[in-house]
């Protein structure tokens, strides 16, 4: 049995044909809420038909509803025109995906007389960049790593944890240059994720770092991986690639940093840190990297490689930053968001009045009564963004021996269970009063009713992504609870006592205010100190406010980094 061939083995009927109508139960749980048009492939060759019968199934088992059946009709019809153009076409993976917008691009122009706008050829790219990844995929005997896409939802031997915070996110090692690097990466990253020592959300990261030292490499033109013929001059370019990072212009916003800023020296050292880590794993694997990469330049590494980069350079990654009163909110100013994010819950045909500079305005309202609830469990708990984005469902549980309808008002009633996944070995418990259980079963409930589930049945997440999720398999992701945030922020525009903008995007702040208000409430010693490990743990700092005095405790941290 050829490949195509076991592709559709034990297909359920539904997928096993070459019609494919929305209207059908199964299939518009995979085809998009605009798809009103019936998919034919009878017109393609019978491995291209297997290949869109195996693509929508696979998306049916993920739960992704991301199938847009005008958009792949004239996919169709692209496919038809270059099979039957005398090309060696018999299959989707026969050619990229440049090779084939080329083509669609030419069936639109000769359908149409005039070329498509940006907006409908981005729209025909996105609906065939999901399969063709999955083919490629599919069709390799490669390991894993030796693609230059790395997805977990396309490939499910990539190592990841239960709770990924960036599951949906993906890595092109493509534009890594030269090649020599670009494999050397990839098979160092796969060594360290498969041995526990970096998770996924890392390996963005890593890419960040590989992306510096591969345009360093372009512009030295470094040829080979042992950088140098002569080992004395190791030192020469690891002081110059320094040089280089000094001289760096981000090309995205981070930290607050305006694009084209350059790096700070944390981020300088970070960099370092890879390529010192990179080289000294390298050096260590000589022959295992030759043999995985096929490049022998690997094996003229040496011990002069493995200490690359000196300890003394890498001190400014743990400099301790200088209290700052931003990441603090005051009670005033909490108070005043606590009052207006109700607009980011308001259904959209809804108005509120706001007070925005002075003046009354009516605004509408934003439609993500979800968001809404995660920002207020962050405001009441503290917790990062992650950890309650990705709770499970019913995260709830009973604290022994405790009657809830017995404890006063303000008093804990419950147990909350989020997902650890920034700190190994850390309480993944926090004790919670009736407020954030009264939201947490508001959000089930609304979760029930957009799914269209049961009273008992349940899905996987308690805030799930709406689009092409139709398992509530997949959380809402921190980049799109950031952005919808910002927009809430910039709607409102308002301004903290001190004059500055008052942002919700920097939820991580909440957390900040929540220790400061425990450590400031005078809790008893065990209490403080089970607050210090859970809030001052890698990522925290706590203000201690008295009367004439201002301390801050902070323990470094490890922020994420951006190109």
């Amino acid at each position: 049995m050829d490949r195509t061939a076991a592709m559709v083995a034990g297909l359920a009927e539904v997928f096993a044909g070459t019609a494919f109508d929305p209207a059908d139960p199964v299939l518009a749980e995979v085809c998009s809420a605009s798809s009103v048009m019936v998919l034919r492939t009878d017109a393609l060759p019978v491995p291209m038909q297997r290949e869109v019968s195996w693509w929508l199934a696979t998306c049916h088992a993920n739960g992704e509803r991301v199938v847009n059946t005008y958009d792949w009709k004239r996919w169709v019809a692209t496919a038809v025109e270059v099979t039957r153009s005398g090309l060696p076409v018999c299959s989707f993976a026969d050619l990229t995906l440049p090779e084939w917008m080329a083509a669609w691009a030419r069936k639109y122009h000769g359908d149409h007389g005039r070329f498509a706008s940006p907006h409908t050829r981005a729209k025909a790219e996105s609906a065939l960049s999901g399969l063709l990844p999955r083919l490629a995929i599919y069709y390799s005997d490669a390991p894993w790593w030796k693609h230059d896409l790395w997805c977990l939802r396309f490939d499910p031997r990539i190592p990841r944890r239960d709770h990924e915070p960036h599951g949906d996110a993906s890595v092109r090692w493509d534009n890594i240059a030269p090649p020599w690097l670009r494999e050397g990466v990839k098979f160092y990253t796969c060594l360290l994720l498969e041995s526990g020592q970096l998770t996924w959300s890392t390996v963005l990261q890593v890419h960040v770092f590989a992306a510096r030292f591969s345009e360093f490499a372009l512009t030295r033109n470094l040829t080979h991986p042992a950088l140098a013929d002569d080992p004395s001059q190791l030192r020469a370019v690891a002081l110059e690639f320094r040089a280089f990072l000094q001289q760096w212009r981000r090309e995205r916003p981070a930290h607050g940093q305006a694009r084209g800023g350059p790096l700070d020296a944390r981020s300088v050292a970070r960099t370092l840190r890879f390529l010192g880590n990179f080289y000294g794993t390298m050096s260590d694997c000589r022959a295992d990297a030759a043999a995985a990469t096929g490049d022998e330049g690997w094996l003229a590494l040496t011990d002069s490689h493995a200490r690359l980069v000196r300890r003394d350079e890498l001190r400014a990654e743990r400099a301790i930053r200088q209290a700052d009163e931003r990441n603090y909110i005051s009670d005033t100013d909490l108070a005043r968001m606590l009052q207006y994010v109700e607009l980011l819950g308001l259904p959209r045909d809804q108005a509120m009045t706001i007070t925005r500079d002075g003046q009354e305005a009516e605004v509408a309202g934003l439609g993500h009564p979800a968001m809404m609830r995660a920002w207020l469990i962050q405001a009441l708990t503290g917790r990062r963004a992650a950890e309650v984005l990705l709770m499970d469902f019913d995260p709830l549980s009973p604290i022994p021996g405790v009657d809830p309808a017995a404890v006063p008002e303000g008093g804990m009633v419950a147990r909350l269970r989020y997902q650890q996944t920034k700190i190994d070995g850390a309480p993944a418990t926090i004790l919670v009063g009736a407020d954030v259980v009264q939201i947490i079963r508001e959000q089930q409930a609304w979760v029930r009713e957009r799914w269209g589930l049961g009273p008992e049945e349940t899905v996987r997440y308690l805030f799930p992504k709406l689009m092409g999720n139709r398992k509530g398999s997949r959380a809402w992701t921190t980049s799109h609870y950031d952005g919808t945030l910002r927009e809430l922020s910039s709607v409102l525009g308002l301004r903290d006592v001190s004059g500055r903008s008052l942002s919700y995007s920097r939820s991580h702040r909440l957390r900040h205010t929540k220790a400061t208000t425990l450590l400031n409430a005078g809790r008893p010693d065990p209490r403080r100190a089970a607050v210090s490990r859970t809030w001052l743990t890698r990522d925290g700092h706590a203000v201690c406010r008295d009367p004439g005095q201002h301390r801050r405790t902070r323990v470094p941290g490890h922020g994420q980094d951006r190109p």
